[in-house]
């Protein structure tokens, strides 16, 4: 049996590695790197089935979804998202194809509890598994740095912190990978989300907006605070995760609330998360252990998969990632004036304020 590593090749995003090298853990060895974004166009070396873990988020060109079936594929710790794009639903989940092969390999093992409804709504057998980075082990030669580590949090997080905690040395960083790194090979993105990991086992804290920061520092055993805005985001993705990891709001931070942690971090003894973090090992273990014995029969012919798949495709695939850049690009530039909205809509109102305040004192002042 051959064995693939699902990356996300483009990612912008290091929690995207961080959960392909948590997928990694469990494989023997690697023979193929594999794209999550052009999954159905995978064609191995051979006429040959090739397993591999779909863990993480799917999917930003919902056109390769179901993968090439050269694949054959655990289901552990996978979040679907909604198209926003065209359809707004799941409705790529549904076609036949999709259907047949989400079914050949059920039950699918959900990261949240929002896809395990979706795929149950459309009769796919799916369960709550958890999240992969929560089985990420300890490296062995870290010595505590005594740092706080600060991933992506707003800047006024930041300067409250360090006023708060002004004898500690704490480190401000993030997962946002620049647009030259994107692309890289995955030795040297495994090297760079390997410091990281090793940044945060030794950190007294972690503080942090991103999951697939928060979840792989609990699993080093760290002391962990999750920034969370409970909004529609967090009830289909994070959510699920509020037993296992601390979470406060921004403004609950800046309202005093977490102080005590902050004073004193507090690592969550939590028989949930060891319970969680076995049932995933297992379930990786047994899939490595089936699959060493088994072989994947009815696979298609490997040339013609080729002719009449992967090449007959190609403009509608270069299509479709064209569509997809110029739609990131639609919402990026939304977002943007969005936030400008919202910042000269701050400034109005405290200037309105302060107009007001001077109108009561000038009215005061004529008073007198």
């Amino acid at each position: 049996m051959k064995y693939g590593l699902v990356y996300y090749k483009y990612t912008d995003n290091l929690g995207d590695d961080i959960l392909s090298y948590a997928a990694k853990q469990f494989l023997p060895n690697i023979d193929y790197y594999i794209d999550r974004e052009s999954m159905d166009i995978f064609v191995p070396n051979e006429d040959e089935a090739v397993a591999v873990i779909l863990n993480g988020w799917f999917l930003h060109i919902f056109q390769s979804f179901p993968p090439s079936p050269f694949i054959k594929p655990l289901f552990i710790g996978t979040h679907f998202r909604k198209d926003e794009n065209l359809f707004h639903d799941y409705s790529y989940l549904e076609s036949k194809t999709a259907k047949n092969f989400l079914k050949k390999y059920e039950p699918i093992g959900c990261r949240d509890r929002n896809t395990n409804e979706v795929l149950n709504k459309i009769g796919i057998q799916s369960y709550f598994s958890g999240c992969l980075t929560l089985t990420l082990k300890p490296f062995s030669d870290i010595e505590n740095n005594h740092k706080i580590i600060l991933t992506d949090v707003p800047k006024e997080i930041e300067t409250y912190v360090k006023c708060l905690l002004p004898e500690k040395d704490i480190i401000t960083q993030t997962h946002l990978i620049p647009d030259e790194k994107r692309g890289a090979s995955w030795q040297s993105r495994e090297q760079c989300l390997e410091e990281h990991l090793k940044l945060y086992q030794g950190a007294d804290l972690v503080i942090t907006t991103r999951l697939h920061c928060a979840l792989p520092s609990i699993a080093l055993g760290t002391k962990t605070i999750l920034i969370s805005k409970y909004d529609e985001d967090w009830k289909k993705r994070i959510s699920d995760f509020a037993e296992y990891c601390t979470m406060f709001s921004a403004q609950d931070i800046l309202d005093k609330k977490a102080d005590r942690l902050l004073l004193f971090p507090e690592l969550i003894e939590n028989e949930g998360i060891k319970k969680l973090q076995e049932k995933i090992s297992e379930t990786c273990k047994d899939f490595i252990r089936n699959v060493k014995n088994n072989s994947e029969d009815n696979l298609p012919n490997r040339d013609d998969y080729i002719k009449y798949y992967v090449e007959r495709t190609e403009y509608l695939r270069r299509s479709n990632f064209k569509f997809y850049q110029v739609c990131s690009e639609i919402s990026s530039e939304y977002e943007r004036v969005g936030n400008a909205l919202v910042h000269s809509k701050s400034i109005i109102d405290r200037l309105l304020q302060e107009n007001e305040n001077l109108n009561k004192l000038i009215a005061k002042l004529n008073k007198n």
